[in-house]
């Protein structure tokens, strides 16, 4: 297992709670990303889209989004884009790393959990 913080290798399950503890929609139909949020869990039955503040807001730091619902959630930026598309959909049961660069956002990964 890696820990996300760290990016180090090691074999104890990592504690999210414990890297700055996890976000959680609840039951919103759109979650709006705060610039606190590390680790946000959306359940896709009850959130169906996800809206990212401006870039510059959230320049920087590395956001990790767990979708843990069977329906896809759809990520739109307030400004700029996101992969150089104007939204993407994150799959069910599947999650995804995103970074700013202050003008846009970037996906660095997306995983199956």
């Amino acid at each position: 297992i890696v820990d996300l913080a760290t990016g180090t290798a090691g074999t104890d399950a990592v504690n999210l709670n414990q890297l700055n503890g996890p976000d959680t929609s609840s039951g919103s139909a759109t979650y709006v990303l705060l610039t606190s949020d590390r680790y946000v869990f959306l359940d896709s039955t009850t959130c169906g889209a996800l809206t990212l503040g401006t870039p510059a807001d959230f320049d920087g730091v590395t956001r990790y989004v767990i979708n843990t619902g069977a329906n896809g959630i759809t990520f739109t930026p307030s400004s700029g884009l996101i992969a150089n598309r104007a939204s993407i959909i994150l799959p069910a049961y599947s999650g995804i790393i995103l970074r700013s660069d202050a003008s846009n956002w970037w996906v660095f990964g997306t995983y199956d959990v």
